[in-house]
């Protein structure tokens, strides 16, 4: 395994470069960190460009299967000493594995090309962790597409892969202007389900088996206006009159785990 030593080595300086947006956007690359996200991307048979692992740690059984998976791809494996590594790393808990992958951008035609029976589009959601939790709840339900609209936070960001676990690499993800998004679900007539605490319509007393969409808004602000417009029906997840407001993830994998029940037939 070649071992880089420098600061200013091209593959140290570009896993920095990608902790930022543009540069993610420019390259098509992002980051992720960790033994089991890198197990994740293995097995999604994601489009890994190179791999950073900390000097130490190949010896670990663990890290050594890693490794030998990433070269039965052929990819390229480096080590470095952990400042080095530390310095390419978009956060402290990478666990001494860092990977270039290039992000799936056929979201849109892979959706298009879907039965479109069970979307999800998310509204201007802006923490990292929730949009991440959300990609993973809606891959585990068997949801075609998430749809990104209102300028959420940007889904290819090592904290949204980390919080995703894989699953942004596998999942549609189409960064969408509202109108287009609108236009897709009309020509396809999904039926779009806003969630609103002032509902009337409680989100288990509707008929989830045709195609539809969940529409989730932003964690401060709910859904925006051009949503509450479009929307087919409004509906609110009940709760006690000590609570405010719910986490949107937990809102999200709520509702979607009601379609499958729906669809499946599962008993409660």
């Amino acid at each position: 395994m070649e071992e880089i030593i420098s600061r200013d080595n091209q593959y140290i300086k570009l896993l920095a470069s990608l902790q930022q947006p543009k540069r993610r956007r420019e390259t098509g690359l992002t980051i992720i960190e960790g033994v089991r996200a890198t197990e994740e991307a293995l097995r999604s048979g994601a489009d890994i460009e190179f791999a950073l692992i900390e000097q130490m740690l190949p010896d670990q059984p663990r890290v050594g299967q890693v490794i030998d998976g990433l070269r039965l791809r052929g990819v390229k494996v480096f080590s470095a000493a952990a400042p080095l590594l530390a310095r390419a790393a978009a956060t402290e808990h990478s666990q001494g594995v860092v990977l270039a992958v290039r992000y799936p951008a056929d979201a849109y035609q892979k959706i298009s090309d879907s039965k479109c029976d069970f979307l999800l589009i998310a509204d201007g959601i802006s923490d990292p962790g929730n949009l991440g939790t959300i990609i993973r709840t809606a891959e585990a339900t068997a949801v075609d597409g998430l749809i990104l609209t209102g300028n959420c936070t940007d889904w290819t960001s090592p904290k949204v892969m980390r919080a995703a676990m894989g699953a942004a690499l596998r999942l549609p993800i189409w960064v969408a202007d509202e109108q287009d998004a609108l236009s897709l679900c009309r020509r396809r007539q999904v039926r779009l389900f806003m969630t609103a605490a002032d509902a009337k319509q409680i989100y288990w007393q509707e008929q989830l088996i045709k195609p539809h969409a969940y529409i989730l808004g932003a964690e401060a602000y709910g859904v925006g206006d051009f949503w509450h417009a479009a929307a087919d029906a409004a509906i609110m997840l009940p709760m006690s009159q000590i609570s405010e407001s719910l986490n949107v993830a937990v809102a999200a994998a709520v509702l979607l785990y009601q379609t499958l029940q729906q669809r499946y037939d599962i008993e409660c």
